[in-house]
């Protein structure tokens, strides 16, 4: 996809040759994306693809059936061929055009015409790139993949020692085990006395859950003091509101993550010595507005622990907590060393205590694009 690709020099040389990319010097650099800062960059990328999907099925109208999916048969090799041999003529580097000035554009459907300025064109897919206004909703997961952690210990009376697959019959204090049990679904039950909490239904047990006609009894033979079902099945990223008002997402049964968005900050800041204590600042608001911290660890982040921050010698040690901070807004609760060395202390940041479902909590289901949504709270 680069326009200073040499078809010729290519052919003298007998081979390919590297070139820069077009797509990363005219599009990417334009449009820069932070993986740390929150998930908007997935909305860039969508509409990136989009807007170069279009441009390129206007472009190339002739081989729309090599390109397009769906209810369509994609008929790719009639189109380019199927040998490398057969290939090589019909080879072009697909946004050529795009370098230049004006794009004349024709939709092979309509036979409508667009005229575009190139410039332009940028400037508006950049301001719309700059706009806060973007729903980010997590696609749901069932964690069937592996019954276990995948490391597997020696043998020792941790409680949490758990065997699997052939060894499954052999108790893991005698000949090792992995470290626990991996859970596929959360269940959300109200016990004996009230209490609505969430029970792990794990990943080697679940088909046996998913098909049991009597969910009840089948978990009153592994749990006996369940009343009744309120969820039978809430698959990881599930999202939740406590009654504190803060939002959650299920990552397992009995820890979460946060459910709110950093906002676009600017994390050049970060390279900037004499700004980086604002910085600081703005990540630690966030985290105490989002309680992602205890309140007595909110306390510290903004007392001592900024305190501290500012006394740090080196530039660099800085940028770690930084670092971490951002760590922390993403759902990142372990091997805080930064953060720890300015006086976080233990790891009871951990969403765990106070952010698992109880009464009180509202489910909140929501639609693919995050336009449409529903509440319902189990008291």
């Amino acid at each position: 996809m680069n326009p200073a690709f040499d078809e010729a020099k290519a052919l003298d040389r007998g081979k390919a040759y590297q070139v820069e990319r077009y797509t990363t010097i005219k599009l990417h650099d334009r449009f820069v994306k932070n993986r740390k800062l929150n998930d908007y960059h997935h909305a860039h990328d969508a509409y990136l693809n989009a807007f170069v999907a279009q441009y390129v099925y206007q472009e190339h109208p002739e081989w729309k059936n090599a390109w397009v999916y769906g209810k369509y048969p994609r008929n790719g090799q009639a189109d380019f061929g199927k040998w490398a041999t057969q290939r090589k003529q019909k080879s072009l580097q697909l946004l050529s055009s795009m370098a230049n000035d004006v794009w004349n554009l024709e939709d092979p459907d309509t036979m409508e015409k667009t005229i575009l300025n190139r410039d332009e064109t940028f400037e508006q897919m950049r301001q719309t790139l700059c706009y806060r206004n973007i729903n980010i909703v997590k696609k749901l997961e069932t964690q069937t993949g592996k019954f276990g952690d995948e490391s597997v210990y020696k043998k020792g009376n941790k409680a949490d020692h758990y065997s699997l697959g052939l060894k499954r019959k052999y108790p893991p204090q005698k000949y090792g085990g992995t470290k626990g049990a991996i859970s596929a679904v959360t269940a959300l039950v109200k016990d004996n006395s009230g209490r609505v909490i969430p029970v792990s239904i794990s990943a080697s047990d679940y088909d046996s859950y998913q098909n049991a006609s009597d969910k009840l009894a089948w978990l009153l033979m592994r749990k006996k003091n369940i009343a009744e079902i309120l969820v039978a099945s809430l698959p990881k990223y599930t999202k939740y509101e406590l009654p504190s008002g803060a939002l959650r997402l299920l990552a397992s049964y009995q820890e979460a993550q946060s459910a709110v968005e950093l906002p676009m900050l600017n994390l050049g800041l970060m390279d900037d010595e004499a700004k980086v204590l604002n910085l600081y600042d703005q990540l630690a608001q966030f985290i105490a507005d989002n309680k992602l911290f205890t309140d007595k660890k909110i306390a510290l982040l903004k007392g001592e622990m900024r305190v501290a921050f500012e006394g740090l010698e080196e530039f660099k040690d800085k940028q770690k907590v930084i670092d971490e901070l951002l760590g922390v807004t993403n759902g990142s609760n372990q091997g805080l060393q930064a953060l720890n060395s300015i006086g976080l202390g233990t790891s009871n940041q951990r969403l765990k205590s106070g952010n698992t479902m109880t009464n009180g909590v509202t489910l909140i289901n929501e639609s693919v694009t995050g336009l449409y949504s529903t509440r319902t709270t189990y008291n």
